[in-house]
């Protein structure tokens, strides 16, 4: 495949508190959970008209064309109240942080891993590092950068309100 270079909504997922509640755990009841979640994330990403590039461990990346952006971000939020409200883990169940930006970005495969793609550019990097780091209270939220809530609707604009629970957008 060669290189696409596009723009569009990238998005990455990480589980709240699953490496805590896995610890103890034999390794088949973790990639038990693991593949419960992959069959929730690629459903609703499909449904949105997006791609879901890989799973990194309890993490998922993928995007979403930039003509699929509010119908995009409708389906992260319904992904989320899916795992939210049915993933449990030893009886306790988690929060999903998503983490979304728009920009530009590369689709590209690399060698020898030829057929399976990738995404690279500074919109990755941003979208990866949305609500990640040492302020708790985004733990569990999905993060729209200002330039993933600029290119919403305005239709799709009016479902947010800033700082709402648990959808938070960031200025």
């Amino acid at each position: 495949m060669k290189t696409i270079y596009t723009e569009g909504l990238v998005f990455l997922t990480d589980l709240s508190g699953f490496n805590r509640l896995t610890r103890d755990l034999p390794l088949s009841e973790t990639v038990a959970y693991l593949k419960i979640f992959a069959g929730i994330s690629q459903k609703h990403v499909e449904k949105g008209g997006g791609t879901l590039i890989k799973y990194i461990g309890d993490s998922a990346l993928g995007f979403f064309p930039a003509e699929c952006i509010d119908k995009g971000v409708a389906s992260l939020i319904d992904m989320k109240n899916e795992i939210e409200d049915s993933f449990e883990i030893k009886g306790k169940k988690t929060g999903l942080r998503i983490g979304a930006h728009y920009g530009s970005f590369a689709v590209c495969d690399f060698a020898p891993f030829d057929g399976k793609s990738d995404l690279v550019g500074e919109t990755v990097n941003i979208a990866a590092m949305t609500g990640s780091g040492g302020q708790s209270k985004h733990r569990s939220r999905l993060i729209l950068t200002p330039e993933a809530f600029r290119k919403l609707s305005s239709e799709s604009r009016k479902a947010f309100h800033r700082f709402t629970e648990p959808i938070v957008y960031l200025a």
